[in-house]
């Protein structure tokens, strides 16, 4: 009966029929009393009646109200088609891989077959199903390899028949996604190196959408937020005092129905790279100076410099703030000047994140005052007897008294050589153990140099040369008596000729006399002889 239900019959009795009674059911408490009575019937209105087997039972009684025998119908309501329902996924949703669809058919006239199609209908595959018996309700499961399908909009169609041969019909609309989403790492390349803080960038990307974003970086993970409709990622990283020379990184992008893509880089390490470095300028490799010590360069960092330190000698640290570029007088920092020699300048630099550099050595030397001269004099004659005279400028020295002229000369850093000369004199040489590296002569040195020069006039110079190669001179002049002139006043002396009155004997024979102290421009005799 598919729809409303007239039911009409006849009751017959000797006496007369009283009335005729309906039980619906087995509802006997709610007897119906039919329209009639020899001819009866009852409108039976189905609409709030399940689907299924119904039973009518119907007695007459007659006036006496004699209850006569039952008479009992079957009959089965079949106003609805089978209702078919999926409660394992819901409409729309996203499939991948094998999947199990599962649902529910209810039909009150019980369920004769089911089946399913994936063609839109053109072919049906048998499905076996079972009865729950107490909700009655029949259940099927049905496992699809969605691999073997395109991605995109599927629908499954399934058809299931009553046991009063009604059928009912569900398409049902899912998306199949195989495709795992597009991830990559864009930077660093796999060749280059990182360093202390920096940072890993790529993308994801899926047309149904990205779920999460995970990474690893050797025992670190972490989640990456994406930004909706961005599928650009960037990640920070720290490697600050790391010794590896690699780390293994990974990313992996999962989309909403679970597909999965992973991407993997080998990252380079270089923490030589992330350390703080200096150009020093000043000073050079082994470079001198006297007064003030001038540091100057350049810091450089990638990240920034915040700055500077140094010490001498690997003494006391002293720092003085930097953004890159400097020029200090490391004089200013010290207590008490440096003393005259080899010193060691070790200079770093800490970058902005706190991270100290490479020290860079320099080796320098504090050259101290030129060479200088002091205790001049000229010694004549022998240890036993000798005489020292203060050296004046001009003093006259006699060639054949053996004197010597003395000198002191004074090096802090070291005397490398000593020359000297006359005037038209080969030059002599006394050479030290010379070189930044040596002490050379320090302090005070002696210097006597015999006199070796022609007669007259004449200036000995004296160049002392460190061990820095400064030179420092000293010229003295003296007059070197000329031993071919007289010395005194000029005079003819005819002492050979003279009597004891001091008069010139004149005889037969030639008189001969001298003229001394200087050179006799004419000679005669007054008067004449």
């Amino acid at each position: 009966v598919p729809a409303n239900l007239n039911i009409v019959g006849s009751c017959v009795d000797d006496d007369a029929v009283g009335s005729v009674r309906i039980v619906l059911d087995g509802d006997r408490e709610n007897e119906i009393v039919a329209e009639g009575k020899d001819f009866w019937s009852y409108y039976l209105d189905t609409t709030q009646m399940e689907d299924g087997p119904h039973e009518i039972i119907v007695y007459g009684i007659d006036h006496k109200g004699v209850v006569g025998r039952e008479q009992k119908v079957v009959w089965h309501l079949d106003r609805k088609q089978p209702q078919i329902e999926v409660d394992s996924h819901e409409m729309g949703t996203l499939v991948s891989k094998k999947v199990k669809i599962s649902g529910t058919v209810a039909d009150g006239n019980g369920l004769e077959s089911f089946y399913y199609s994936l063609d839109r209908g053109e072919n049906y595959m048998p499905v076996s199903i079972k009865q729950d018996k107490k909700t009655k309700l029949w259940h099927f499961s049905i496992n699809i390899d969605t691999q073997k399908m395109d991605d995109g909009a599927a629908v499954f169609w399934f058809k299931a028949i009553d046991g009063q041969g009604s059928e009912g019909y569900l398409t049902f609309l899912y998306f199949v996604d195989n495709t795992t989403p597009d991830v990559s790492i864009i930077y660093p390349d796999e060749k280059e190196a990182v360093n202390g803080l920096f940072s890993i960038a790529g993308y994801a990307k899926d047309d149904i959408g990205v779920e999460s974003l995970t990474w690893t970086f050797g025992k670190e993970r972490g989640e990456i937020a994406l930004t909706p409709g961005n599928p650009y990622w960037t990640l920070d990283l720290d490697v600050r005092g790391e010794k590896l020379k690699s780390e293994n990184f990974s990313i992996t992008a999962r989309d909403t129905i679970g597909n999965v893509s992973t991407k993997k880089l080998k990252v380079l390490i270089d923490n030589e790279q992330d350390l703080a470095r200096i150009d020093l300028a000043s000073p050079s490799e082994k470079e001198d100076f006297d007064d003030e010590l001038l540091l100057r360069g350049i810091a450089k960092d990638d990240d920034g410099i915040a700055e500077i330190f140094f010490s001498i000698d690997s003494g006391e640290v002293y720092s003085f703030p930097s953004e890159g570029v400097f020029s200090v007088s490391a004089s200013d920092f010290l207590d008490e000047p440096l003393s005259v020699g080899a010193h060691e300048l070790q200079i770093w630099a800490r970058d902005i994140h706190g991270v100290v550099g490479k020290v860079e050595k320099r080796l320098f030397y504090r050259s101290g005052p030129l060479p200088g001269f002091s205790n001049a004099s000229v010694i004549t004659g022998i240890k036993a007897d000798e005489k020292t005279e203060v050296y004046e400028s001009g003093m006259i020295v006699h060639p054949e008294a053996g004197s010597q002229f003395s000198i002191d000369i004074e090096s802090l850093c070291g005397l490398a050589e000593l020359t000297w000369s006359f005037d038209g004199m080969e030059e002599k040489t006394k050479t030290f153990v010379g070189g930044k590296n040596t002490t050379g002569a320090r302090g005070l040195t002696n210097l006597c140099i015999p006199f070796d020069s022609a007669w007259g006039s004449s200036q000995l110079r004296i160049r002392a040369k460190d061990i820095f190669g400064r030179t420092s001179e000293w010229i003295a002049s003296f007059y070197i008596t000329n031993l071919t002139k007289t010395q005194g006043a000029p005079e003819l002396d005819f002492s050979d000729f003279l009597d004891s009155k001091d008069r010139i004997l004149l005889g037969e024979e030639e008189v001969h006399g001298f003229f001394i102290g200087g050179k006799a421009a004419e000679v005669r005799f007054v008067p004449e002889t």
